[in-house]
C-alpha cells in the first residue's frame, strides 16, 4: 500500500490539531490478501493524528453481509477502503463526527426515528471518484444519526468479487436490502423515505437476519402471523450456512406453530424439497423444523426422508421429529 503524500499528511495532522477528543477505530481484519492494507492504514493514521487510537481485531463484522476487512468507525459503520485522494476529507470529517455530531434536518430525523427495523445499506465507492465523497458524507451522516442503518463503504476496485457479486457497474452506487439501488447522486432525503416505506414481506435474510441478531426474532413471527405469510427471506435463515442463525430461525418457527399452526404447516413442503441440497447440520435442524411445524402428512415426508438417512446422529433427529409430530396427531 502506497503511504499518505506530504499534503495528505499535513491534512491529517491539521485535522488532529483542530480536534481536542480521542477518536477510538477498530481496524477489523478477516484473514483476507488486503488486511495488510488496513493494518498499514491503521499504523499510518495513529503515528500522524495523536487522536486516534485504532484497535486490531479478529473479530467476524457479523453485522454486515459481505464481513470484509475495513475500519470500524461504529458499530453500524464499516469503512471497506483506503481513505486517500478524494475521500480523506470526508473520512476525517467522519471521525470528528465521533464527538462532535452535526444535526440534519426535521424531517430526516423524525423518518430516522420512525425505520421500524434496521436496514442495510452498500455504498460502492471508487478512489478517484469526484461524486463518491458527497454520497459518503450523506450516507456516514445518516447511519451517525441512526444505528439502525447498517453501511458498509466499500472500494469496488479493492474488494472487486464484491463488487461483481453485487453487479455494480459503475460509482457511487448505493445498495438498499439488496433491492434498490441508486447510481449517482442520491439525497438524504430520498433514501430515508425508501427506508421508510419497505414492506417487511420484501425483506431479505440479510436483513431479517440483522433484526434476528438484535434479539426481535418475536417481531418477524409477529410480522409473518400478521400477513398469514412466511416471508421468502425467511426460508434463508432457517438454511442458514451459521447455526446461531438457524437457531434463532427455530424459536419462530416454535412460535409460528404455537400461534398459527396452519401457517408454520406452509413451510413444510419447501423444507422436504430443500433437504438433500444441505450439509448434514442443516439438515438436522430441517428435521427439526418438520417436527415442530408439521402436519399429519408431514409424518409420510420424514419416513421416506428416513429411508434415505445413513447418519446416526440424523437418523435420531428424524426419529424425534416423529415423536413430536405423533404426540399432536
Amino acid at each position: 500500500m502506497t503511504g499518505y503524500n506530504q499534503a495528505q499528511q499535513e491534512k491529517i495532522k491539521a485535522w488532529d490539531s483542530a480536534v481536542s477528543d480521542t477518536v477510538q477505530l477498530d481496524c477489523r481484519l478477516t484473514g483476507s490478501e488486503q488486511d495488510g492494507s488496513f493494518e498499514a492504514l491503521a499504523d499510518q493514521l495513529e503515528q500522524l493524528a495523536h487522536h486516534v487510537n485504532i484497535k486490531r481485531s479478529r473479530e467476524p463484522v457479523i453485522r454486515f453481509e459481505k464481513n470484509l476487512p475495513g475500519l470500524l468507525i461504529k458499530d453500524n459503520i464499516l469503512y471497506s477502503a483506503l481513505p486517500f485522494e478524494r475521500e480523506l476529507g470526508v473520512f476525517l470529517k467522519g471521525l470528528g463526527w465521533l464527538n462532535d455530531l452535526p444535526g440534519i434536518d426535521d424531517d430526516i430525523r423524525k423518518l430516522l426515528e420512525a425505520l421500524p427495523f434496521n436496514v442495510p445499506l452498500k455504498l460502492y465507492i471508487a478512489q478517484a471518484c469526484p461524486h463518491c465523497p458527497a454520497l459518503v458524507e450523506t450516507t456516514m451522516l445518516l447511519a451517525m444519526h441512526s444505528e439502525k442503518i447498517l453501511l458498509e463503504i466499500i472500494d469496488g476496485s479493492m474488494f472487486v468479487k464484491a463488487a461483481q457479486d453485487d453487479q455494480v457497474m459503475a460509482a457511487p452506487c448505493l445498495i438498499l436490502d439488496n433491492d434498490f439501488r441508486w447510481t449517482g447522486q442520491v439525497s438524504a432525503l430520498e433514501i430515508c423515505r425508501m427506508m421508510g416505506s419497505r414492506d417487511p414481506s420484501q425483506l431479505s435474510t440479510q436483513s431479517l437476519r440483522s433484526i434476528l441478531e438484535d434479539g426481535r426474532a418475536s417481531w418477524i413471527a409477529d410480522q409473518m402471523i400478521e400477513r398469514d405469510e412466511i416471508f421468502e427471506g425467511f426460508f434463508g435463515l432457517l438454511l442458514h450456512e451459521i447455526w446461531s442463525v438457524r437457531l434463532g430461525a427455530m424459536v419462530i418457527v416454535e412460535q409460528l406453530a404455537e400461534e398459527k399452526p396452519d401457517l408454520a404447516k406452509s413451510l413444510c413442503d419447501r423444507l422436504v424439497s430443500e433437504f438433500e441440497r444441505h450439509p448434514v447440520t442443516i439438515q438436522g435442524d430441517i428435521l427439526y423444523a418438520l417436527g415442530e411445524a408439521g402436519s399429519l402428512e408431514t409424518i409420510g415426508d420424514i419416513e421416506k426422508l428416513l429411508e434415505t438417512i445413513g447418519e446416526e446422529e440424523l437418523k435420531e433427529a428424524g426419529l424425534e421429529a416423529l415423536e413430536s409430530l405423533r404426540e399432536r396427531f
